[in-house]
């Protein structure tokens, strides 16, 4: 495990020494003070989730950002061959770079904590009825790590599969489009075919943490997605080794 720790420390610390890191934090706070501005300070409404909830559809895009660089840029600047050949077992690289990678997801989402602070210290008084509930914003944030550490492990998979990060992002995205239309086929087909979409598609379980419900079947499900994707990403760099 201590290469698994000396490895997750590289990646890590690697979103914070390139642009592309600075770049994807600046996009998720200009969002985030966008959206807390519209809802909290010109409509006065203190629901927090009305802020997270278009943040995680941002994941769509920030997901397949941080995961793409992780064995595409491997392969682009000539060091896949060096760390396959190193003392390591391809576990536990996909297991480093995929905790780089949503520790720094965990990270861009920090500094909107604040404005959870700024809701509590500045809401009406003295029923509070405009302070946001505690229970359900914890529900929303939770939602919002799992959405979004299921897109990384998505997104680690396709990386091992190209050599350019672009490709990667791309394709990554197109997955998770793919993945959301699964709830429109499930209204054509119906029956126990429908029902298997439906609870394939991700929307549907991403919206009943932004509604304060956590759910073991939503837990689940993105706990099975990142396993099966990991699971993808280890047999893919096996296969390469």
């Amino acid at each position: 495990m201590n290469r698994v720790g000396i490895q997750f420390k590289r990646e890590f610390s690697a979103y914070f020494m390139t642009p592309m890191g600075f770049v994807v934090m600046t996009i998720v706070l200009l969002f985030a003070g966008f959206f807390f501005t519209q809802w909290v300070i010109f409509y006065r409404i203190g629901t927090y989730q009305l802020m997270i909830q278009p943040l995680t559809m941002l994941n769509w895009i920030i997901g397949p950002v941080i995961a793409m660089r992780l064995i595409a840029e491997e392969k682009r600047s000539g060091t896949f061959e060096a760390l396959m050949t190193a003392p390591v077992k391809e576990w536990e690289i996909v297991l480093a770079k995929y905790l780089g990678a949503i520790f720094f997801y965990a990270v861009l989402y920090l500094p909107t904590l604040l404005y959870l602070v700024i809701l509590f210290h500045y809401a009406d008084e003295p029923k509070e009825a405009n302070r946001p509930e505690i229970l359900l914003t914890l529900s929303a944030y939770a939602g919002l790590l799992l959405s979004g550490w299921a897109f990384i492990s998505i997104g680690l998979f396709v990386s091992t599969l190209t050599r350019h990060q672009i490709v990667a992002a791309i394709v990554t995205f197109l997955a998770l489009i793919v993945l959301w239309a699964l709830g429109f086929a499930a209204q054509t087909v119906g029956g126990w075919l429908g029902s298997i979409l439906l609870y394939i598609n991700f929307f549907d379980h991403v919206e009943s943490f932004g509604r304060g419900i956590i759910s073991t079947k939503d837990v689940f499900y993105f706990l099975s997605l990142i396993g099966f994707f990991l699971f993808l990403s280890h047999l893919s760099l096996v296969q390469k080794g």
